[in-house]
């Protein structure tokens, strides 16, 4: 992209933001069951999955909003 295209800056988005917080809040859980505290197997069931839909879902939004630069880009350089 930068070699083709010029130089361009990362924006973390929402999605992406929310992706992160995610994966730590699924770690935090699955490490509080590993320590013996408190029984959370339900809840992680739920959470990975919760974990693998954000990560898809952000990570097919920056190929969907790079993809539109990238675009723009070619047309704005003819």
């Amino acid at each position: 992209y930068h070699y083709r295209l010029g130089k361009f800056e990362i924006e973390p988005s929402i999605w992406g933001k929310l992706c992160t917080f995610t994966q730590i809040a699924y770690v935090v859980l699955l490490l509080t069951q590993l320590a013996g505290y408190i029984d959370l197997e339900p809840f992680l069931e739920y959470g990975i999955h919760a974990v693998v839909f954000v990560t898809l879902f952000s990570g097919i939004h920056y190929v969907i909003v790079w993809a539109r630069r990238a675009r723009e880009a070619l047309k704005a350089n003819g």
